[in-house]
């Protein structure tokens, strides 16, 4: 993600975790203002990924559409379990309630919640904690249960890559926390946790703990309006899991891709990345003005 023309970036300290700092990088829209903006959460299965990842052209879209931008650290499991992790958002979020229109030169607190695949979870579970509720929530290729019975054993399509040995692999975790975890490294850490069946433990202490983080139907029909998109053979998250998220938020709508590319909007040359992002903010500007 870099600095699109004509849009003012500002990064900034938000809190830290054992004295690593946590961030957030916020753009500004210079164009149609909505007065509202999108706080994004990376994917990375939790163990790997960074704050900026989002494709240019999809960031820039967002900008000329009028939403303001704001991408968060958060730190990544092993190193910090997800208890950890999810507290750290709930502060992000904070911090940019009380700073939104003092320090950031916004015209309102008002914000959306956006993931990508575990950004996607982590914005399903803090808005549904959230004490101030996002006014939309855009998922894609996201999950909102860790109870999926294909993230508790070995995976058909990781085991499909190169076998990976768990010595090997835990030679990367550093001894601190991190916010940044460069997917050459560390997608080696995913693979093996799915191949072996293990990501659970690499996320809570005690896997038993899975429960409490995963949201039920009662919880799920709290949360705000929601855009949802997922490919129908996604190969590492049930394009079931959005199917049901559909079904039981009151106000959704899912966007269904067929393709096999669990992350289909990862390939800026192909157009249907930019299709289901344009339909994104047709979405957010019908919703948003009813």
């Amino acid at each position: 993600m870099t600095t699109p023309p004509d849009t003012e970036a500002m990064t900034f300290t938000i809190s830290s975790i054992q004295s690593v700092p946590l961030e957030g990088k916020l753009f500004h829209s210079a164009m149609n203002r909505k007065d509202k903006t999108i706080v994004y959460l990376h994917g990375g299965g939790l163990l790997y990924g960074d704050k900026n990842d989002l494709p240019e052209p999809y960031l820039n879209l967002f900008l000329s559409s009028g939403y303001d931008f704001l991408a968060l650290d958060y730190p990544l499991a092993p190193e910090t379990k997800l208890p950890d992790i999810l507290a750290s958002i709930q502060s992000g979020l904070q911090w940019f309630q009380t700073h939104a229109v003092s320090d950031l030169s916004l015209d309102s607190a008002d914000y959306l919640l956006f993931g990508r695949s575990a950004g996607a979870y982590l914005a399903l579970l803090t808005a549904s904690s959230s004490t101030v509720k996002p006014v939309a929530i855009i998922s894609l290729y996201g999950y909102h249960s860790l109870r999926e019975a294909s993230f508790r054993i070995p995976s058909r399509h990781y085991l499909a890559y190169q076998r990976l040995v768990k010595a090997d692999v835990e030679r990367l975790l550093s001894r601190v926390p991190i916010v940044t975890g460069e997917k050459e490294l560390r997608f080696a850490l995913y693979v093996y946790a799915r191949q072996s069946g293990t990501w659970l433990s690499y996320l809570m202490d005690d896997i038993k703990e899975a429960r409490n983080y995963s949201l039920n139907d009662e919880q799920l029909a709290t949360l705000p309006p929601t855009y949802l998109a997922a490919a129908t053979a996604d190969p590492d998250v049930p394009y079931q899991l959005s199917k049901i998220l559909s079904q039981k938020i009151p106000f959704a709508k899912l966007s269904t891709i067929d393709s096999e590319i669990h992350d289909f909007d990862r390939d800026t040359s192909n157009p249907l990345g930019l299709e289901v992002y344009r339909d994104v903010i047709a979405w957010l500007d019908e919703t948003l003005s009813n």
